[in-house]
């Protein structure tokens, strides 16, 4: 038994530093996210996605519902997903403060563009090409020059396909 003493010490040791590393060291993020705008989720009125000449528009009245292409029941799992996104949006890095031409970032034809409309508000998202390095893209706010980054699943989760984002309705079993 006295053999095995030092190595349970170690690891009693080894368990105490990883709880307080865990616990009690606050965590720092090498770059912070950048708020781009906050509306309130309940406050949005419309959404729309618009990517490679595809696009589809979700309007909210008593439920969710797709305007655009053709009027159709909307997911409320994937529009509470969106909207849980693009409520208040957050960038990962701010690039620039001004660009002189969007074509060498992709913005002047955006992979993915997002509009969020609410009562008094419209903020339009423009995601462009992928970035050299962390997977990014650049993103930028129409209408507001800075330059920033934003992960690129966000631009493969959002796309503007019908399928997706129309109610599924269960098919009932004989």
């Amino acid at each position: 038994m006295k053999r095995y003493l030092p190595t349970i010490a170690v690891v009693i040791v080894l368990i105490g530093v990883l709880l307080y590393t865990r616990f009690f060291e606050p965590e720092k993020k090498l770059y912070p996210e950048i708020p781009l705008y906050q509306v309130a989720e309940q406050d949005v009125s419309e959404v729309e996605i618009s990517s490679a000449g595809k696009k589809i528009r979700l309007t909210k009245g008593t439920d969710w519902q797709i305007t655009e292409p053709e009027s159709l029941p909307a997911d409320p799992g994937k529009i509470a997903s969106l909207l849980k996104t693009f409520s208040s949006f957050k960038a990962e890095a701010r690039l620039a403060d001004q660009v002189d031409a969007l074509e060498p970032y992709g913005l002047d034809s955006p992979s993915l563009a997002v509009t969020v409309r609410t009562a008094g508000e419209t903020h339009t998202l423009k995601f462009g090409k992928r970035t050299p390095v962390g997977g990014n893209l650049y993103l930028m706010e129409e209408g507001k020059p800075p330059l920033y980054t934003a992960p690129a699943f966000l631009a493969e989760q959002n796309r503007p396909d019908l399928e997706v984002f129309r109610k599924k309705i269960a098919e009932s079993q004989p």
